[in-house]
């Protein structure tokens, strides 16, 4: 189900211990032509490893309001030109089956795993959904840990 601005305000309002003092959340719902865009950008507690950060949100959802593509990415903020020095984890289902090489056992479901360097990539079994997101870096952030998993 397309979840409503509503619904994604009172989840972003669950988690304010995770976020930078002051920072405003505002869920952005694009409508186009053939799907729903939802868009946030969380500015997370500054880190003392990386510095400035964020989760980054893109899902992508039919007309019907069945999840097509999402993309949870916590990168350093700003980010640099080459995302591969901002990254610190992401969790995809951009499809890679024509390429075998990078598929998971997950496909196409994935998860950037290793800080830094996006083209290392394993399976994603649980995080696909914005909560599970959060969920999965709450303790890096609140603790102030590098990001291993």
């Amino acid at each position: 189900m397309m979840p409503s601005r509503y619904s994604l305000q009172k989840l972003i309002d669950k988690y304010p211990h995770l976020y930078q003092k002051g920072s405003r959340h505002n869920p952005n719902v694009e409508n186009k032509p053939d799907a729903y865009i939802v868009k946030i950008t969380l500015h997370l507690k500054h880190h003392p490893i990386y510095g400035k950060n964020r989760l980054k949100i893109t899902e992508t959802h039919y007309k019907d309001g069945s999840p097509k593509k999402y993309r949870y990415q916590w990168e350093l903020n700003p980010p640099s030109l080459d995302k591969s020095d901002s990254h610190i984890t992401a969790w995809e289902n951009e499809s890679h089956e024509d390429d075998p090489a990078n598929q998971t056992k997950s496909e196409p479901h994935h998860h950037h795993h290793v800080p830094f360097d996006r083209t290392k990539r394993a399976e994603n079994w649980h995080v696909r959904d914005i909560e599970a997101a959060i969920k999965e870096i709450e303790p890096f952030v609140l603790k102030g840990i590098a990001y291993t998993k």
